[in-house]
This record gives C-alpha cells, sequence and structure tokens, in this order.
C-alpha cells in the first residue's frame, strides 16, 4: 500500500497479490518531511534492484526496506543495493537517524520501526513477536510509519507472498502491479 496524499479513498488489495505501481513521478514535493516505505517477499530483491535507482533519479525521500530475509543475508543485500542505486543503503541499527537520499534495510529477524524523536525521525529495531509468520514483518513497519509521518508516507508492497504487507485501513491507497509480473503466481 502506499499512503497517498492527493487521491481519495480506494482499496484495491487483491488477496495474495500484494505487489504495487509506485505513481510519485512528480508529486513527491507533496510529501515534503516524509518518506518511502518498502516492503518485499520472494522476488524482492530483483524488484528493488530495478526500482532503486529509478527512485534515486527521481526523489530525495528517505526510504526504509522490509525484505523478508534471513540475517545472515541483510548487511550484503544492503550493499548491492547501494552499488546499483548509486545512494546510502544501510543495514538498519537502532536509533539511526532517517535522513533524505538514503535507504535502511531491516535486519534479518529484526523488525524495523521508524519513531518520531522531535523534529526527526529515528529507526528502531526490536525482535517482537513474528507477525503474519514473518519477522521482519511488513505490517509492523507500515504501522509505525503512518503513526510516524501520517499521511507523509508512500508505502509500496513488491512481490509478495502471504498476508504480510496487507494491511487494510480506510486511510489507504493501494495500486497493484500486473499479476503477470510477479515472480510467485
Amino acid at each position: 500500500f502506499f499512503f497517498q496524499a492527493e487521491d481519495g479513498i480506494r482499496d484495491h488489495c487483491v488477496t495474495g497479490v500484494q505487489t504495487c505501481a509506485l505513481p510519485i513521478y512528480g508529486g513527491a514535493a507533496l510529501f515534503s518531511g516524509g518518506l518511502i516505505a518498502i516492503g518485499a517477499s520472494t522476488g524482492g530483491p530483483a524488484a528493488l534492484a530495478e526500482l532503486l535507482p529509478r527512485l534515486a533519479r527521481e526523489v530525495t525521500l528517505p526510504i526504509v526496506i522490509t525484505q523478508h530475509m534471513p540475517p545472515v543475508f541483510t548487511t550484503q543485500f544492503a550493499a548491492r543495493l547501494a552499488k546499483v542505486s548509486g545512494i546510502p543503503v544501510r543495514e538498519a541499527a537502532q536509533g539511526d537517524r532517517v535522513t533524505p537520499g538514503t535507504a535502511w534495510v531491516a535486519p534479518g529477524d529484526h523488525h524495523l520501526t521508524v519513531e518520531n524523536d522531535g523534529p526527526n525521525l529515528r529507526i528502531a529495531i526490536h525482535q517482537g513477536p513474528p507477525e503474519n509468520f514473518c519477522r521482519p514483518a511488513v505490517d509492523v513497519m507500515f504501522r509505525s510509519v503512518a503513526a510516524a509521518c501520517g499521511r507523509r508516507v508512500i508505502a509500496v508492497v513488491l512481490t509478495g507472498m502471504g498476508q504480510d504487507g496487507c494491511l487494510r485501513s480506510e486511510e489507504h491507497t493501494s495500486e497493484l502491479q500486473s499479476h503477470s509480473d510477479l515472480v510467485c503466481r
């Protein structure tokens, strides 16, 4: 889902299909002080390697990423995304200050959340219980960015499977990627 400021309320989530397009080009100014939150599962590494370079050319919003991935791979995954995107991408650490033009990847086996710290946003990581059988869980991240940023969030779910990232709310807007583009159908 992405939380879309200028659109009306729509909900097009299709059970079992959790991918979406990111129609923000030309509209990033609406999200000043906000961020982009991306959740991904199977197929996410390839989709992110394609999406992040395009985002880096178009917007300077901070990006937080929850990718279903075991702990031993997330540091290398962040380094690979940094190399292909041309922006700093780091494995998130407790207390990291969220800054424009940088992306953070949830460490494996840890939930990534975003919290207000006065005028700043900070990352928190924890090993709370799995949600939707996942840790890190996309829904945990989405709830935290919605609480911290309100409607200044663009949330994206890429190539998902299962229910993680299909957070339902009357305030959220979603757009879906073509089913034929999915890695898992």
